[in-house]
């Protein structure tokens, strides 16, 4: 394997970055083993498992659904737990795809001879974009943003629930609301925003690689010149989807049982939906 070849290799989607560097140096994870699981269960803790002892404690946990108990949120069961939880557990099976497909462009080959190191080159620049920490920077002051955007929601509820008490001077955060809005609410976002950013970065390198010379075969049986695999990335992702799709279930779950959703205005979220889901997908392609 020449040093451009396994250049190409070097692109590990899941790796990389302040976040990834951080766990590495607590012990969470090492160069060869992820500990997905492990992580998983050490993020969910943080995420979902303190505020339902907090809302145990303030007795908000469970009891009848008018009273809006912690364990009856649909939406805290679809963010802390299932989300943040499956954001873990995806790293190693879209790392490996993700691979699998960059790694097809040297092996076909569908790199001409004088594309490899321009193509080298190209990793070379996704993998510091990758490891920037300007970019997680950015993604957590967003998630911290829309996290205190929530909190001022909560503030603006007329009815009692395991985040606020509502009182005729003004509401009050509970504990188990503070730690959401200090720690679960980010630590979702965060890990949603840093996905997209890296699906970005995978949408770049694509559009850097259909820049160069292609070794394309017109008779190719995947009647696609040989590049049909690329189409196949997406399936990496079912796992980011299925998450995602949970968190806007649960919203337009909760919605449809509080009346402040309709079936036109939930018709028009699916819709809005599934283009936002065409829309992540079909920029990498048709690069």
């Amino acid at each position: 394997m020449s040093d451009n070849d396994a250049k190409l290799d070097e692109f590990l989607m899941a790796r990389g970055g302040p976040f990834y560097d951080l766990q590495k140096q607590l012990g969470l994870l090492r160069e060869n083993a992820f500990h997905a699981g492990s992580r998983a269960l050490l993020f969910i803790g943080l995420a979902w498992g303190i505020p339902l002892i907090l809302s145990i404690i303030e007795g908000n946990a469970y009891g009848p659904a008018e009273e809006n108990p912690y364990l009856l949120s649909l939406a805290v069961w679809a963010r802390f737990f299932i989300a943040v939880g499956l954001f873990i557990l995806m790293e190693r099976k879209v790392e490996q795809q993700l691979s699998s497909h960059l790694r097809q462009f040297a092996r076909a080959p569908l790199l001409a001879p004088d594309a490899f190191e321009p193509a080298a080159g190209a990793v070379t620049k996704a993998l510091k974009w990758r490891d920037a920490r300007s970019a997680e920077i950015v993604c957590l002051i967003i998630a911290a943003l829309i996290s205190f955007a929530t909190m001022t929601r909560f503030e603006g509820l007329e009815q009692s629930s395991w985040a606020v008490n509502v009182h005729p001077d003004g509401n009050v955060l509970s504990m188990a609301g503070w730690w959401c809005v200090i720690i679960s609410n980010p630590v979702f976002w965060f890990l949603l925003l840093r996905w997209l950013w890296r699906l970005f970065l995978w949408a770049r390198l694509l559009r850097d690689l259909a820049g160069l010379e292609l070794r394309l075969v017109a008779t190719h049986p995947d009647g696609n010149g040989g590049l049909a695999f690329i189409g196949e990335y997406p399936n990496a992702y079912s796992t980011f989807i299925f998450a995602v799709g949970c968190v806007l279930g649960a919203g337009i779950a909760n919605g449809l049982m509080d009346g402040s959703i309709t079936a036109t205005t939930y018709g028009y979220t699916m819709a809005v939906w599934l283009v936002i889901v065409l829309l992540l997908f079909a920029y990498p392609l048709l690069a």
